[in-house]
């Protein structure tokens, strides 16, 4: 982490944290879409393992939860206290707001922020931790528990037994939130009134290609519109899930549905109108992340009448086209008149 001015942070940044415990096994792969929120691929994405990224995750996940229901304001001023497992003096500044910790957290997996806030929502590491795990249970991360043997047990962010898949999910719902996603695109940013310039150091969800020693990591890329999140575990997880990203970006796409505009379905007839008939338009675009060498496999379902009555607006909606994939509905785009359409009694009206 580089600190400017000369002045440095001393709680216990990146410097000198282990981001996990040893796998329990080899080791996975999974490859996940963003714009989707879907699991593309995975590989023994179910093995377990115990790493301190769940728990790091987990908790970005709630001080978010907590920001949108109002009970912790990004701005509200927080006490810097050190956590168990940082060596390094408090430095001058012992007060930082929410926001500014939390941008730590997820910049430089910095324990001592994971420390402060989960305090600053709960009066005890137990009950944050008690909190973690059952948000871990509302977003289906099945593999998400305890480890047997739980190590710095007064540790907010002390390691969880997951899964790749586990943690790809979780990583899709951050990516998800737009605040959270925001700060995840930032290499740096001042911070503490601008005394102190915090830079992406040991990112909780990387960007790209990154170096470290890690059994467990993410990292997300774009490449044009397609946006996909790998997951690594086991040895040198951060080159693994780099590969495994730049692969997948090579192997798949977004492959359009339906454009914005498009005409939809056969004519839609007007009962009184001055134009006897129009052909629906879809009101936004629609596409899905597939394999570049083949075809999306999806059924469409076209819900829209035969007739109207005039008069027609303009962006008017008449119908609906439904995309499914797999027998679940993915989408349901609205079919809307791309004209207004006036009844022909305005028409005589206008030369009396």
């Amino acid at each position: 982490m580089v600190w400017r001015p000369a002045q440095r942070w001393g709680v216990g940044c990146a410097l000198a944290y282990a981001l996990t415990c040893p796998a329990l096994a080899l080791g996975g792969t999974v490859v996940a879409d963003v714009a989707d929120g879907t699991l593309l691929r995975q590989v023994d994405g179910a093995s377990h393992l115990e790493t301190r990224l769940a728990a790091s995750l987990l908790l970005v996940h709630v001080i978010d939860q907590a920001f949108q229901a109002g009970a912790l304001r990004p701005a509200t001023v927080v006490a810097v206290v050190q956590g168990p497992g940082t060596d390094r003096p408090l430095p001058e500044t012992t007060h930082l707001t929410a926001d500014e910790l939390l941008l730590l957290l997820l910049l430089t997996g910095d324990r001592t922020a994971a420390h402060s806030l989960a305090l600053s929502v709960e009066q005890s590491i137990g009950a944050m931790r008690t909190r973690m795990l059952a948000a871990a249970s509302r977003l289906g991360l099945t593999a998400t528990s305890e480890p047997p043997t739980p190590d710095e047990a007064l540790a907010v962010d002390g390691a969880l037994r997951t899964s790749g898949r586990d943690l790809a999910q979780l990583g899709l719902a951050l990516t998800q939130t737009p605040d959270i996603r925001a700060r995840l695109d930032l290499d740096g940013a001042p911070i503490a009134n601008g005394q102190f310039i915090v830079r992406a150091t040991n990112p909780l969800i990387a960007r790209g290609r990154r170096k470290g020693s890690a059994r467990a990591a993410l990292t997300l890329e774009r490449r044009n519109d397609l946006e996909l999140l790998a997951v690594a575990t086991g040895a040198d997880a951060y080159t693994t899930a780099w590969e495994t990203l730049s692969n997948a970006l090579d192997r798949y796409e977004r492959q359009v549905i339906v454009h914005s505009g498009q005409e939809v379905g056969p004519p839609v007839h007007v009962r009184g109108g001055i134009i006897p008939r129009f052909t629906a338009v879809a009101a936004e675009r629609f596409a899905i992340t597939a394999r570049r060498d083949a075809a999306p496999r999806v059924a469409t379902r076209l819900q829209l009448p035969t007739h109207v009555d005039a008069p027609v607006d303009v962006s008017q909606t008449v119908g609906e086209l439904v995309i499914e994939q797999q027998g679940e509905v993915v989408a349901v785009v609205p079919l809307v008149a791309p004209r207004t359409i006036a009844p022909r009694r305005w028409l005589g009206a206008s030369f009396r």
